[in-house]
């Protein structure tokens, strides 16, 4: 994405959420002219101020980070992830028995790694395939 149509974007989330120009001028202690500008692409911000102006829309920037690499490290995947959903799609899509076969086959491979998988993780799978024995 070309920076400078961020500013033009948050603009209309600005929009839609309400917030006047003014006062995120106010909040983010920067000129109003300023904040015009950015919104209509004309100019940019420096990153302490984006951050701000972020987060007077409701972008905790250093909490979207923070969460982005607490994921990478434990390897967890978030449920906006887009594999995640793609996983959870191709799951709904398929028969019962391949479900099963697939869901027996994750969780074979949680027990043999039980330090790095979730218990809550495994009970779960474990309980969904305890319900479908027959």
């Amino acid at each position: 994405m070309e920076s400078r149509t961020i500013g033009i974007r948050l603009s209309e989330l600005a929009r839609i959420k309400g917030v006047k120009q003014s006062e995120i001028a106010d909040r983010c202690r920067i000129s109003r002219i300023s904040i015009n500008r950015f919104f209509k692409g004309h100019s940019e911000l420096k990153a302490s101020d984006l951050r701000n102006v972020l987060s007077v829309l409701g972008i905790h920037l250093d909490h979207e980070i923070d969460s982005r690499l607490e994921s990478g490290r434990d390897g967890k995947i978030q449920e906006d992830d887009p594999i995640y959903i793609d996983i959870t799609q191709i799951l709904r899509g398929l028969d019962l028995q391949v479900k099963k076969t697939i869901l027996e086959q994750i969780a074979w491979f949680g027990q043999l790694n039980r330090q790095r998988v979730p218990q809550t993780s495994l009970n779960r799978i474990e309980s969904w395939l305890g319900k479908r024995k027959h």
